[in-house]
């Protein structure tokens, strides 16, 4: 289930990551995920973090579901994600730019999320 989560979001973040390069990406005629999901890109990668937010519940919940360590760090994990799907404006690079640098807080995040709970049984 973490790879799962990993796995989408980091599908949610390159996509973020690609909205940089979306027109260029569309002059050489790649077919980016982007590219598909302009229209509504703050809903799609809403989903796509959703779906990797369900993955992170799973892993963090299935042994101890209730370790309260676990679920203080659910909400972090979720409120990082709300926060990147809220600034999502895919017509300013700056601001992409630090919504995908952002990730390394969460990555950072989940490491010692996972570290606590498996030392910590609260």
């Amino acid at each position: 289930c973490l790879y799962l989560a990993g796995t989408f979001l980091t599908i949610g973040y390159d996509t973020i990551y690609a909205f940089q390069d979306i027109e260029d990406d569309i002059k050489i005629g790649v077919k980016s995920f982007a590219i598909k999901v302009k229209s509504n890109p703050r809903l799609n990668i809403f989903f796509i973090y959703l779906i990797s937010f369900l993955f992170f519940s799973i892993a963090f919940l299935i042994n101890n579901p209730s370790n309260l360590i676990s679920y203080l760090c659910l909400v972090l994990i979720f409120l990082h994600l709300v926060f990147q799907v809220l600034k999502l404006n895919i017509n300013d690079n700056v601001s992409l730019q630090k919504i995908f640098i952002s990730n390394t807080v969460l990555g950072g995040i989940v490491f010692i999320c996972l570290v606590l709970k498996n030392n910590f049984y609260l």
